[in-house]
């Protein structure tokens, strides 16, 4: 969740190595994509929905 969080709202670049960044986007994709762990895929995929529907909510109020 932590590495959702951190791409959605764009501080993992700030945070991490470019590298870094690039490794964890892309592991992000690898687990929310895989069929061997339905689970997880799902469960990622709907916290990156809810959490991209927050911030959304958040930008428009400002």
């Amino acid at each position: 969740m932590l590495a959702i969080l951190l791409v959605n709202s764009g501080l993992v670049h700030q945070i991490f190595p470019k590298q870094e960044a690039e490794t964890i986007e892309l592991r992000l994709k690898e687990v929310m994509k895989s069929d061997q762990y339905h689970l997880i895929s799902d469960v990622t995929k709907r916290i990156n929905k809810d959490l991209a529907g927050i911030i959304d909510a958040v930008s428009f109020a400002r």
